[in-house]
């Protein structure tokens, strides 16, 4: 919506979500960026650091994670095809920046109750897009690709997931992310 109805008088937007603040490292390539050094570049990632109750998570598949946060304004929109994983598009050229960091922490959910409520509500809206997607209401927005940018990564992610047994998802999503992903060495904050 943002994107639609101010005018925008700068070549490249950053949108960034209330939770988040750029690294000094991050600040440091944005204040030296220079559009022309990006002339065949639509989009940009960011990689992300996820704080929960203070600790930096660094195992589970948390990091690295890059997000699609900078890209050229008129030409990048944001997907709401999906009720939980938001994201823009940009169709063209993307490069990831590996260095500095998008931090993001959510101070409320440092309440566990209002964590516990938050997601309650967001395995509501995915058990909807599950139905949605079974009688064929839904569909991806982005097309699925092994050697893709990372959000077309997810998108190939997502397609195997969605046609594994309902039931042994958990089972192989916890397994997954605890032991394979090594998210036990995060201690209490990761499981």
């Amino acid at each position: 919506y943002a994107l639609n109805i101010f005018p925008i008088p700068t070549p490249w937007v950053i949108c960034l979500d209330a939770d988040q603040i750029v690294s000094d490292e991050l600040f440091a390539q944005l204040h030296n960026f220079k559009n022309e050094n990006y002339l065949h570049i639509n989009s940009i990632y960011f990689n992300r650091k996820n704080i929960f109750k203070g600790k930096w998570l660094k195992y589970g598949g948390y990091y690295p994670l890059y997000l699609l946060k900078m890209f050229r304004y008129n030409i990048g929109y944001s997907d709401l095809n999906e009720n939980m994983d938001h994201r823009f598009i940009v169709p063209g050229g993307n490069v990831i920046w590996k260095n500095g960091h998008i931090i993001e922490e959510n101070l409320k959910e440092n309440n566990i109750s209002f964590w516990i409520g938050k997601h309650n509500k967001y395995s509501d809206l995915v058990a909807e897009e599950e139905i949605e997607r079974i009688i064929a209401l839904r569909k991806q927005t982005i097309k699925p690709k092994f050697f893709g940018s990372p959000d077309e990564r997810t998108a190939l992610l997502k397609k195997i997931w969605w046609k594994l047994p309902l039931y042994f998802r958990p089972i192989l999503y916890f397994t997954y992310r605890m032991f394979f992903k090594l998210g036990f060495l995060d201690g209490k904050q990761g499981v």
